[in-house]
């Protein structure tokens, strides 16, 4: 979503200037792969942007078919196509609402006058830099954006290696007089935003999962240590007051075996019951996120795979700690009394 390609760049304020300084500097440390440059232009009615919120732009964005299925070609995915009277809408996930099973966009009517019906809409093929307005991108037939204005110019480039913060540090380096400019009041704008490196991206997020994992594991770690010290102290206790009951059992005739497994039952039920709450509630509060932010996910069940994951190390912990209190259970009774 937040870089789909390895270097991606594009330029708004006009006139726009030529992407060569940026594949200069890419092929300095890097093999090009391809490159593919493409416009956004502005459709003036905006019957689209009507159901996005149209304050913030009074105009629909518009793409080639040629140059979206060149991006969809560089990302191994199908391409489209479209008849001389049909358009088809890019959309995100969190957005989807607002146009899906619309009556009112099945058929629009270009500012050329020509009417076009929705073949489809699609959410796999977005990402946030699709163009600025970050919401939307209305596909149509290559010879229905003549006499357009281009709002966006936009650069992508695919390499054979993998990208790294280097090179989107190189790039706000070499190229700041392009990234860095002066507004007309005067004032310096730095415009970091207009690139993105694939790279740069994934370090960053792998840092910032990496963060927030360990600090849920640490505090997840202390409770479950916690926990299970207060069960296996209590459970300890108890073998050491009730000793002789024990003792009792095995003057009885009951054996070790018999005993040991009456002992194992025991510290199952003390240390089970309380995590069945905790893996129910755990479980819930998972579900409960997960309809927040499976629009972001890759598949809406994939918060199961890590409830799966917590759990393992949960037992994991929660296990040495029965263990060991079983062994301590074990040696308190067999002492004399």
């Amino acid at each position: 979503m937040t870089a789909p390609f390895d270097v991606h760049v594009f330029e708004e304020k006009q006139p726009f200037k030529d992407f060569k300084e940026y594949v200069n500097v890419v092929d300095e440390d890097y093999t090009i792969n391809k490159a593919i440059e493409f416009d956004v232009y502005k459709e003036p009615k905006h019957q689209m942007q009507n159901y996005f919120d149209v304050q913030f732009y009074d105009y629909d964005p518009v793409m080639k078919l040629s140059d979206y299925n060149e991006i969809l070609k560089l990302k191994n995915m199908d391409t489209i196509e479209l008849s001389n009277d049909e358009y088809f809408l890019v959309t995100s996930k969190d957005l989807l609402y607002k146009v899906e099973n619309n009556k009112d966009i099945e058929k629009i009517q270009l500012t050329s006058g020509k009417e076009l019906k929705l073949k489809g809409i699609d959410t796999k093929t977005y990402w946030y830099q699709i163009n600025n307005t970050g919401r939307f991108a209305v596909i149509v037939p290559d010879e229905y954006v003549q006499g357009l204005e281009v709002s966006e110019q936009h650069l992508i480039i695919d390499t054979i290696e993998e990208t790294d913060t280097k090179l989107r540090e190189k790039i706000k380096q070499d190229l700041k007089h392009r990234l860095v400019i002066v507004n007309d009041d005067g004032e310096t704008v730095v415009q970091y935003y207009r690139l993105s490196v694939r790279g740069s991206a994934i370090e960053e997020q792998n840092t910032m999962t990496a963060m927030i994992a360990s600090i849920c594991l640490y505090i997840a770690f202390i409770l479950i240590s916690a926990v299970g010290t207060v069960l296996a102290i209590q459970s300890l206790s108890d073998s050491t007051k009730y000793k002789y009951r024990y003792q009792t059992l095995k003057r009885l005739g009951v054996n070790d075996k018999s005993l040991f497994k009456t002992i194992r039952k025991q510290l199952l039920i003390l240390f089970g019951v309380p995590v069945i709450y905790s893996i129910l509630a755990s479980f819930f509060m998972l579900v409960s996120v997960n309809n927040v932010y499976k629009i972001y996910l890759e598949s809406e069940y994939s918060y199961l795979i890590y409830f799966v994951v917590g759990l393992a190390i949960f037992f994991f912990i929660y296990g040495i700690y029965w263990i060991a209190t079983y062994i301590g259970f074990k040696r308190n009774i067999n002492e004399e009394s």
